[in-house]
């Protein structure tokens, strides 16, 4: 025939130890004037290239964090399936979309966050590396996700391409230490309740009780008030 026929990925050889090479390999034909008399073959070694793909492949399905890379202009490149589980987001619908807008335009109490005002912007533009423990991102269906990432800026040379944002899920973290943190606060009122009686600082006080619009006889209520260890 007449046309030409590349096969990327097939398996063409094995190397000294046995192991499998892989080829990107083109058919062509060989024509003498109008008659063909042979077909040509042009084979590129792409073994180690296949190797990487397969291991960028298996990082980045197997990976428990979310990751996902922009451009220059904060455009999304590629996101890892776990950011599309915790996002909601897939990455054909953000793919070549300004991340900010889907991702970061809220701040945790919930009022926008202008992208000039982020840390990210900083990553992507001047090549700053950025960590934090207490930020936020915005899910597809509006709510707002805890995290704690770290950015790194995507460089060639001194040249600054975009950034890669690896993060995870820290919901469970602040719970934990809300939940520890109200503990310590019973045990420490508990303390303090304990030292009041042993040093006699709960003070008995009265307070009157006045009924409105009738004549009959008052009440009074009965409180008891801590001293602090200052007199207050």
């Amino acid at each position: 025939g007449r046309a030409r026929r590349d096969v990327a990925g097939r398996r063409v050889d094995q190397g000294p130890a046995g192991e499998p090479r892989y080829g990107l390999v083109r058919y062509y034909p060989v024509r003498h004037g109008d008659e063909t008399v042979g077909v040509g073959v042009i084979l590129v070694d792409i073994t180690e290239r296949r190797e990487a793909d397969l291991l960028r492949s298996a990082v980045m399905d197997t990976m428990a964090e979310g990751l996902y890379v922009v451009d220059g202009e904060g455009r999304l490149s590629l996101m890892n399936a776990a950011a599309s589980a915790m996002l909601g987001w897939s990455e054909q619908e953000l793919c070549g979309e300004p991340v900010h807008d889907a991702i970061h335009a809220n701040s945790a109490d919930g009022s926008s966050s202008p992208e000039e005002d982020t840390e990210l912007l900083r990553v992507r533009t001047l090549g700053e590396t950025v960590r934090r423990d207490d930020a936020v991102f915005t899910r597809k269906d509006g709510t707002l996700l805890p995290v704690a990432y770290s950015a790194v800026p995507l460089a060639t040379g001194s040249d600054v391409r975009g950034a890669v944002v690896v993060f995870r899920d820290c919901s469970e973290e602040i719970a934990e230490r809300t939940r520890v943190q109200r503990e310590l606060d019973a045990l420490s009122w508990v303390g303090r309740t304990r030292d009041a009686i042993d040093e006699d600082r709960l003070v008995l006080y009265s307070q009157p009780i006045v009924p409105l619009g009738n004549h009959e006889p008052g009440s009074e209520e009965l409180l008891l008030r801590m001293i602090g260890p200052d007199g207050r």
